[in-house]
């Protein structure tokens, strides 16, 4: 585990106005938290990007009645996003998706 930094869980709600900016927002915290372990000579970021199941709540306790949970392919095209994004500004050097069973 040496030089390496886990997020383990997200968890955001719809309150973030103007909505249209909500995703860039997101995307620069993420990114400047991975900006940040590497600069403290982090090496490894795992994500663990699976969406929360219905009725769970990891950091805000309940959800607004009209937020949806994000599909699983819709949460990796996200994080894609991100990272090809943290890529551009030479700030992660590559990324690779790996899936684990139990």
């Amino acid at each position: 585990n040496t030089r390496r930094v886990y997020i383990s869980h997200l968890d955001t709600v719809p309150f973030f106005q103007p909505k249209h900016y909500r995703q860039d927002v997101y995307h620069e915290i993420l990114i400047g938290y991975l900006d940040y372990v590497k600069q403290h000579r982090y090496i490894y970021a795992h994500i663990w990007a699976c969406p929360a199941n219905e009725g769970v709540d990891y950091i805000f306790y309940l959800r607004p009645f009209e937020q949806r949970l994000p599909k699983p392919k819709h949460l990796h095209d996200w994080f894609k996003k991100m990272l090809d994004r943290a890529i551009a500004e030479h700030i992660v050097i590559d990324y690779k998706r790996t899936t684990s069973k139990l």
